[in-house]
């Protein structure tokens, strides 16, 4: 494990560097991802993943940060990893992403609550159910009704929770949009 994690951080260490130092003023977010979660529970424990899983995080992390010292690092992680959330915070993660509204344990206000003050939180305009199948004023009203609570005190960033599916009509995504869009 440990010469697997260590060769695969060393390649991502090498294309950050390489990508990154020329345009470093320039980078206000950089994107890692590693999804932690299914859609019931972890992929592992929070003492495993503080053992195993974190101290590589933090690592690529602080590489990040000397190479592009004023980026933001926003952390993809799909499923329910909010027992996660503060290892995460502690290996210094500054944006979470996505906030996935039907996995468990990651309702969206639980998780501004808890979370809120120390995580920017990215997502929470559920893919599975609302944006599918729902008209597009319900899906207007839930997303005015989620910048509305989420938005409150900033460190929210409205988007879907996870990438716009095929199942997705063209219409709901104009009307999520509109909504975060138009008063």
């Amino acid at each position: 494990f440990e010469a697997l994690v260590s060769k695969i951080f060393d390649v991502n260490t090498e294309l950050a560097e390489a990508f990154l130092t020329p345009i470093a003023d320039l980078v206000d977010v950089v994107c890692i991802s590693d999804d932690m979660g299914s859609q019931a529970s972890p992929f592992v424990s929070r003492e495993a993943y503080g053992l195993r899983i974190k101290p590589w995080l933090k690592r690529r992390i602080d590489s990040l940060r000397r190479i592009a010292p004023r980026a933001k690092v926003l952390y993809h992680t799909c499923g329910s990893v909010r027992q996660l959330i503060p290892e995460f915070i502690d290996a210094g993660v500054d944006i979470l992403n996505p906030i996935q509204p039907l996995a468990a344990g990651m309702e969206p206000l639980q998780i501004k609550a808890e979370y809120g003050g120390r995580l920017c939180l990215h997502g929470g305009i559920d893919i599975q159910r609302m944006l599918p199948f729902s008209t597009q004023e319900e899906v207007r009203a839930a997303v005015r009704k989620t910048l509305g609570l989420m938005g409150e005190g900033g460190g929210y960033v409205m988007a879907p929770s996870h990438q716009i599916q095929a199942d997705i009509p063209a219409g709901n995504v104009v009307a999520m949009y509109d909504a975060a869009t138009m008063p």
